[in-house]
């Protein structure tokens, strides 16, 4: 278990742990059976990459989740479950002058159907002092 237990990080997976785990018993091989089947069925997003940007003035710091980081703004995911969230440190860099900041990510990726999708997502805000 140690040796790839920073592999989900990389690929956008996850890791399920059953400690003690016994297929003889029935809760054991039901909860397993529940969960694989659960992840077998979501439909998920592949080959995704997601940029973040935002106004002048505010970088991205780090990044939080399951992904690889191409660049400073540049995320790679192999697979991206329904199920899975990210964060992102913003840091404001110099001083903002205008009356709100404005925040844009946009997904390119690959549909479990095949399909080739873009999203683009925007959020202002107002800023006060």
């Amino acid at each position: 278990m140690e040796c790839s237990a920073c592999l989900p990080h990389y690929t956008s997976g996850q890791t399920y742990f059953y400690p003690a785990f016994n297929a003889a018993r029935s809760e054991d091989a039901v909860k397993f059976a529940h969960e694989f089947g659960e992840v077998l069925a979501m439909p998920i997003m592949l080959e995704a990459v997601m940029r973040v940007r935002a106004t002048r003035g505010i970088r991205m710091s780090s990044f939080h989740g399951n992904f690889f980081v191409r660049s400073t703004d540049l995320l790679a995911m192999p697979a991206v479950p329904q199920d899975t969230s990210y964060a992102i440190e913003l840091q404001i860099e110099e001083t903002i002058t205008s009356p709100f900041v404005v925040f844009q990510t946009a997904i390119l990726h690959t549909t479990c159907y095949g399909w080739l999708a873009f999203c683009v997502y925007q959020c202002e805000r107002l800023l006060t002092r």
